[in-house]
């Protein structure tokens, strides 16, 4: 991820490790140059974009497919020679700079620019860019505000005729540009009923509050943005809401949340495909044992900074860790060891454990007996999903129930065959 001093000095590209309180980028390395914007080509998207749609009209599918198409437009017109140009000039600037600046670190890489201040913070994927404008609306927002939380736009890079739907801020469905305490956020979160909540780059960030509080991203996770986002609203005494869709994020095939068999595998968590053969078992593993360590540094910042709101926050925040990092208990290999601690979520599941999660837990021996037959159930799951919009249809729903049920009556009777 990229950070930006607003002085306004900019440190793009820079990675830091979390103990400085910075991010871990574990994207693999890009199938093509990360994209460079110039300010040219910038200048004409917003051009275009400004003929399209207007503050209150951000939201019409018409103008969402406009906005597309003058994305995509803007992606065909750049040339690898005009990106490999901006990379080599940016290169020259950052070592230019270093020159300039005696390195106090012998250990600091040559190509480092080292910022002697930072006011703000902010952060860019380096295959996602900015509106022209973006750092300077927010500076004009940032006086004695801890966030300046804007929107983005999102984009299609192989299909510009899908629609994302609605961004996070969206939810929160704001009439205006307005000021929020951490508790004000907090009751739009609830009265939005969102079950999870994001945020990295969508915003400029205080640094000295971001000090104060003592936040890192945890390290070595994927989707760290949703608890860092989470903690930082909470924290915060004064966000400024700013409607206006000053970022640009791309969907892309091979991206951190897109990936495949062909995905190259970030060193900071090959140790954990070492142990899977299948690199699809160890992807969910990383992503469900990430969402799990979070819930785990959730309920540690609770029980550090208790509040009013514990119990609110625990009621609307965490039933989401723990519904998704549920399906760890089935895994064969725990790299992590994180299967153990498992139980500290059972408290925020709406039902419990399921039977099969509760099994595999007390029992793992007899859980792998048993899972060919929760794989049966698993298909005949599927074929009910498959059939809903035949739900009318009574003898649809007849055959369903009398398979399920002899299923069931398999299941019931090997059991007693073999265990009592």
């Amino acid at each position: 991820r990229a950070i930006d001093s607003c002085n306004i000095e900019s440190c793009n590209d820079n990675k830091l490790d979390s103990k400085k309180l910075d991010c871990h980028d574990f994207t693999s390395v890009k199938s093509r140059n990360d994209d460079k914007i110039d300010s040219h080509s910038l200048q004409n998207l917003d051009s275009n974009l400004n003929k399209t749609k207007t503050q209150d009209n951000t939201n019409n599918p018409a103008n969402k497919t406009q906005e597309q198409n003058n994305i995509n437009n803007l992606d065909s017109n750049l040339t690898e020679t005009q990106e490999q140009n901006n990379i080599n000039n940016l290169s020259n600037e950052i070592q230019t700079a270093n020159k300039a600046q005696p390195t106090q670190d012998i250990q600091q890489p040559k190509d480092t620019l080292t910022p002697t201040h930072i006011d703000y913070i902010i952060f860019l994927d380096s295959d996602d860019y900015w509106k022209l404008n973006c750092i300077e609306e927010c500076v004009k927002h940032s006086s004695g505000v801890d966030i300046v939380w804007f929107d983005f736009l999102p984009f299609f890079e192989q299909n510009g005729n899908k629609i994302w739907g609605a961004t996070m801020q969206e939810c929160f469905h704001f009439e205006s540009d307005t000021h929020l305490s951490g508790k004000a956020w907090l009751n739009y979160y609830i009265k939005s009923n969102l079950t999870s909540f994001y945020f990295a780059w969508s915003g400029l960030i205080d640094f000295s509050f971001l000090k104060n509080i003592q936040l890192y991203f945890l390290n070595g996770v994927i989707h760290e943005d949703h608890n860092f986002g989470c903690l930082l609203f909470l924290q915060s005494k004064n966000i400024y809401v700013l409607r206006e869709k000053f970022y640009y994020y791309r969907i892309r095939e091979n991206s951190i949340t897109n990936a495949n068999q062909t995905t190259q595998i970030p060193h900071c968590i090959k140790h954990i495909y070492d142990v899977f053969q299948d690199s699809n078992q160890a992807r969910q593993y990383h992503k469900k044992s990430s969402v799990f360590l979070m819930f785990l540094e959730f309920l540690e910042f609770l029980e550090k900074n208790p509040s009013q709101n514990d119990a609110i926050i625990k009621q609307y925040f965490l039933p989401f860790y723990a519904e998704y990092s549920e399906p760890l208990a089935t895994f064969e290999h725990d790299p992590l060891n994180v299967i153990p601690k498992l139980p500290a979520i059972e408290p925020y599941l709406k039902k419990g454990f399921k039977y099969r999660y509760k099994l595999c837990l007390a029992n793992p021996k007899l859980y792998k007996k048993l899972k060919p037959l929760f794989s049966c159930y698993d298909f005949l799951k599927n074929i009910k999903k498959n059939i809903r919009t035949f739900r009318k249809k009574r003898a649809v729903r007849t055959i369903y129930k009398i398979v399920r049920d002899m299923v069931l009556w398999c299941i019931f009777v090997w059991i007693l065959l073999n265990h009592i």
